[in-house]
């Protein structure tokens, strides 16, 4: 789903060493964006890495989160 394009997906999550259970499951909305989306935006990354043109459908895969997520989930750091 594209940034703007009035289409909202999300997905289900799991966090490693965390249960939760079946009416909390962690749920998040995503967007596909190309490496420059970043830049391009004016959002500043806080932590990690940029996205760049190695990362493909054949390697690892990557995100970004925003500081709301990281917040809720990740409150220690």
């Amino acid at each position: 789903m594209l940034p703007f394009s009035g289409v909202v997906s999300s997905t289900d999550f799991t966090i490693v060493g965390r249960a939760f259970s079946q009416t909390e499951v962690p749920e998040a909305q995503y967007r596909i964006v190309n490496p420059m989306y970043l830049k391009a935006m004016r959002i500043p990354l806080l932590a990690g890495r940029e996205f760049n043109e190695t990362d493909t459908d054949r390697t690892p895969l990557v995100c970004h989160i925003n500081e709301t997520l990281a917040q809720r989930y990740w409150p220690k750091g």
